[in-house]
């Protein structure tokens, strides 16, 4: 069940990431969907949370880069933040697959 939810959390933050148009508000679902999935698919170690938080972390920071429209650096800023918050689902998606199809509990 714990999987399934998982899954489900997580399907719009990968909606919104593959999404041609982008918006900084789309920000807070994408986070929120990968918080709910990280904590459903219960996370074992300290090193996993740093994991997931370091890489929620960087696409926060780069999603304050992403937006002044002079930066020059805005595609690497648009790179870094889809990047690492695709990483992070990619994960957790794997993570509540493997759990689901293995029968262990979450």
């Amino acid at each position: 069940m714990a999987s399934a939810l998982s899954l489900a959390a997580l399907a719009p933050v990968a909606f919104l990431l593959t999404n041609r148009i982008f918006s900084p508000q789309f920000l807070i679902p994408i986070f929120t969907g990968l918080a709910v999935s990280a904590s459903l698919v219960g996370l074992r170690t300290r090193g996993e949370m740093v994991w997931v938080g370091a890489l929620a972390a960087l696409a926060a920071l780069a999603g304050a880069l992403v937006f002044p429209w002079t930066v020059p650096s805005r595609p690497l800023a648009m790179a870094a933040l889809t990047g690492s918050a695709l990483i992070a689902t990619l994960w957790l998606v794997a993570r509540a697959a493997g759990a689901g199809r293995a029968g262990e509990p979450v």
